[in-house]
C-alpha cells in the first residue's frame, strides 16, 4: 500500500466492512482509515518509527518526516489503544530483543509526539519499534 495518492484525500479512506468510508481515527475498530491501514501494513514484522515515516513520505526528506509526525503519532497511538499494534523502546541499535520495554498509554503518546523519535538518529540511539499484533493482522 502506498500513500502516493496523498494521505488524507477522500479516495484514500479505508472502507469499513459495510463499505462506508471512514475518515477519522476509529472510535471502535470497525474500519480503518488509509493512514491506519498503511501503518498496520508497515508494522508487520516490526518497524522503527523512522522507517514508518520514510515509507509514509516516500523519501528521506527530514522536513517531510517532521510534517508527518502529528498524523502518524495519532494513528499509532490509536492502533495501540485498540491492541492492533504493540510498541517497544530499545536502549540501543541494533536491537536486542530481550532489552525491549513495552510502552503504552500516556507514555506512548508522549514518546510518539516527540519528533526526534521519528527521525533517523545521528548516533546509535535506541529506536522505538511498532509491531502488528495478531489482532491487527486480521485487518490486513
Amino acid at each position: 500500500m502506498s500513500p502516493a495518492r496523498g494521505p488524507g484525500a477522500a479516495e484514500n479512506l479505508w472502507p469499513r466492512a459495510d463499505g462506508v468510508a471512514q475518515n477519522a481515527i476509529v472510535d471502535e475498530p470497525e474500519g480503518l482509515t488509509f493512514t491506519e491501514a498503511f501503518v498496520l501494513e508497515e508494522t508487520d514484522g516490526g518497524a522503527p518509527l523512522w522507517e514508518i515515516a520514510a515509507a509514509w513520505t516516500g523519501d528521506e526528506d527530514r522536513e517531510r518526516h517532521v510534517g508527518a509526525v502529528p498524523v502518524l503519532a495519532e494513528t499509532l497511538t490509536a492502533l495501540a489503544r485498540y491492541g492492533l499494534v504493540v510498541v517497544h523502546a530499545f536502549p540501543a541499535w541494533p536491537v536486542v530483543e530481550d532489552e525491549a520495554v513495552e510502552i503504552s498509554g500516556d507514555q506512548l503518546a508522549r514518546a510518539v509526539a516527540e519528533v526526534r523519535n521519528w527521525l533517523w538518529p545521528e548516533a546509535q540511539a535506541g529506536p522505538i519499534i511498532a509491531t502488528i499484533t495478531d489482532a491487527g493482522g486480521v485487518w490486513l
